[in-house]
């Protein structure tokens, strides 16, 4: 029989923690930008959530994050920021006060599902493990949760 304890241990393991939040800063920009139009000699047949969305054109809620890292842990060599699908959105070197920019996109969009409603942002070792992780979702209603903690809503 396996013990249960050894069964947490294996589960924590494979668990990347969370980075504390006093060694990271988040900026939000939340600005009205104009949706291009949808292109006038297209046709699709299929009402899809992104057709619906593209219809929507005007000034409309647009959100990029800036996060600089204040601190570097010994052991993390590069940051690495991956959408919900596991996409590469950027790598760069794990050193204090870097910034790295995400371009969420127009909040309907994210709200909706259309574009990627979440980026983890990991902080890996020479010998490409995971040592830490910053993880940023919107949910359906717009709350925006770092790390399990709420920062707003949109």
């Amino acid at each position: 029989m396996i013990n249960p304890l050894f069964i947490l241990f294996v589960v924590f393991q494979l668990h990347t923690p969370f980075k504390p939040a006093d060694e990271f800063e988040l900026k939000i920009n939340f600005t009205i930008e104009d949706r291009p139009p949808a292109e006038l000699y297209k046709k699709s047949y299929d009402v899809s959530a992104e057709d619906r969305s593209q219809s929507k054109t005007g000034s409309l809620p647009y959100l990029k994050v800036q996060l600089k890292i204040l601190h570097v842990a010994e052991q993390e060599f590069r940051i690495r920021v991956e959408d919900r699908h596991g996409n590469l959105v950027s790598s760069k070197k794990a050193e204090p006060n870097v910034e790295i920019k995400i371009d969420w996109g127009f909040s309907e969009d994210i709200k909706e599902g259309i574009v990627t409603p979440e980026y983890t942002v990991l902080f890996i070792s020479k010998d490409k493990k995971n040592i830490s992780r910053i993880y940023m979702v919107i949910q359906e209603d717009g709350t925006f949760l770092v790390n399990d903690e709420k920062r707003g809503k949109f």
